[in-house]
């Protein structure tokens, strides 16, 4: 189908542990991209996929939703018009959050309503009995995070 035909976008919407290896081969052929999350299982096929994007220029989106609700943009526009003044610290709090499935959302819409800075760091802590297997996560953990 990619070969054959004219495609604007690709939505890459199988199981997890088959997104990040099917976008990446997609993002050759298609300006534009959603990848259903989560994205990638390991730091190296989530790597993979954004060399994929960056090399052809394909335009990337996965589940942020929130970015685009009228409440999250009100917010943002409040933050940056200064009318709540200079955020310190921003705080996202979900009870039994999973990582790669529900964080993409916490963070994005974090990021969003601050303007979408910069990150310089992150520190987390993965909750529970986690496995890996050569660096891929087989499950998907709680987690917390600082960014």
């Amino acid at each position: 189908m990619l070969a054959k035909e004219d495609l604007d976008l690709v939505a890459v919407t199988t199981r997890g542990d088959t997104h990040a290896s099917i976008a990446a081969v997609a993002a050759r052929a298609v300006p534009m991209l959603y990848c259903e999350k989560a994205i990638a299982c390991s730091m190296a096929e989530a790597d993979a996929l954004l060399q994929a994007c960056r090399e052809s220029g394909t335009k990337f989106n996965s589940g942020t939703l929130k970015r685009f609700h009228p409440r999250y943009r009100q917010a943002r526009e409040l933050v940056l018009s200064g009318a709540v003044g200079e955020p310190l610290a921003a705080v996202y709090w979900a009870r039994r959050s999973p990582l790669m499935h529900m964080h993409i959302h916490s963070i994005d819409a974090i990021m969003f309503m601050l303007g979408d800075p910069k990150i310089r760091r992150v520190r987390g802590t993965l909750r529970g009995d986690v496995r890996f297997a050569g660096h891929r996560l087989d499950q998907d953990p709680d987690a917390l995070y600082q960014i």
